[in-house]
């Protein structure tokens, strides 16, 4: 598919280009290897609104455990807790014992980190692969929150790129029969871990 298309929908002309992931969960200054994909306007901006929420869940999970993460905090999320009172409550929530899953049954407030999950699934499909996924898949998006020496063992065998030092770190693989099938894990300041997997419809 050409790359003159958005990499998410694969209809409109590709006007701008998206970071994959978000800028935001990256402090100042940033990675010089950050990804960025072809995509429309509208598909680009239809995250745009929650970015900021995005920062602010990444950094209560990952909490000041590298310096890059302690750094974001400081910099960045700390300042938006204080002085946006929807997040904040949000992020007070989070806490709160039976407030921890979503339909997507990732640990989060609502359905807004799924949302970008999902577009980084898509994004970097498209990166590596140089396909849209479009309609063409289901995505799955889960957190792992125990490594078990069997899921090190089968992670092992996919692709490792990283982002910044360590800041962010993903590996992906395809299925040689079934390319639409994949399997995308996300680690975030070397502590929140993600799975995303894309299954054909």
């Amino acid at each position: 598919m050409s790359k003159k298309l958005c990499c998410f929908c694969g209809i409109r002309p590709a006007t701008t280009r998206d970071h994959i992931p978000p800028k935001c969960v990256f402090p100042e200054p940033r990675p010089v290897d950050l990804i960025t994909v072809p995509a429309c306007e509208e598909c680009n901006k239809s995250t745009a609104s929650i970015d900021e929420e995005f920062r602010v869940f990444v950094n209560l999970f990952v909490g000041k455990k590298s310096p890059e993460a302690e750094r974001l905090w400081r910099l960045r999320t700390l300042s938006t807790v204080k002085s946006n009172r929807r997040l904040l409550n949000k992020a007070i929530s989070a806490f709160q014992p039976g407030y921890v899953t979503s339909k997507h049954k990732i640990i989060l407030w609502d359905d807004s980190p799924h949302r970008i999950f999902e577009k980084m699934v898509r994004g970097l499909y498209f990166h590596h692969f140089n396909e849209v996924l479009a309609d063409r898949v289901d995505i799955i998006i889960d957190q792992i929150k125990e490594m078990t020496t069997a899921k090190v063992e089968c992670v092992k065998s996919l692709s490792c790129n990283y982002i910044g030092c360590g800041q962010f770190l993903y590996r992906y693989g395809r299925a040689n029969d079934d390319p639409l099938r994949s399997v995308w894990l996300f680690v975030f300041h070397r502590n929140l871990v993600v799975m995303g997997q894309t299954n054909p419809v």
